[in-house]
């Protein structure tokens, strides 16, 4: 979060894209993001509580993953840390939900991140992993409301 502070907001006509792996899932980074009008991409590392309807709470991965698929590329995954190499596909897929803070953090100066785009990039079947973010921009086109 120190980091997207310190790079600060973009000039207008920019648009500036903060980028993290699972370490980066965390609710303040993406409300530091939101708050120096910056997008970000995250590989999500947990589902999240987002919000569908005026009442109805779900889970973010799911949600993420019934987005159609944009793009894929195949692509080899070295053997590491006693895995074996492997095949596998990337599947980018995007779209816009409402998370809500964690419940252990939900205060008045956390409230939910609307309209915040979800990216969901991994592996192809069961075992996709999701990166949530983007701010309010989707890939390929910059649109801000």
């Amino acid at each position: 979060m120190r980091q997207v502070q310190t790079i600060g907001t973009p000039e207008p006509g920019s648009v500036w894209v903060h980028i993290g792996d699972r370490g980066a899932d965390m609710f303040p980074f993406f409300q530091a993001c939101q708050q120096t009008q910056t997008h970000f991409l995250v590989r999500a590392g947990k589902s999240r509580r987002v919000q569908e309807g005026e009442e109805e709470i779900t889970s973010e991965l799911p949600q993420a993953r019934a987005f159609p698929s944009q793009a894929s590329r195949a692509f080899e995954v070295p053997a590491r840390h006693g895995h074996q190499a492997r095949s596998t596909q990337l599947q980018l897929a995007f779209g816009q939900m409402t998370l809500l803070p964690p419940r252990a953090r939900a205060t008045s100066e956390q409230g939910a991140l609307d309209r915040v785009g979800h990216s969901c990039l991994g592996r192809a079947g069961e075992r996709s992993r999701g990166a949530a973010g983007m701010g309010e921009a989707s890939l390929g086109s910059h649109h801000h409301a």
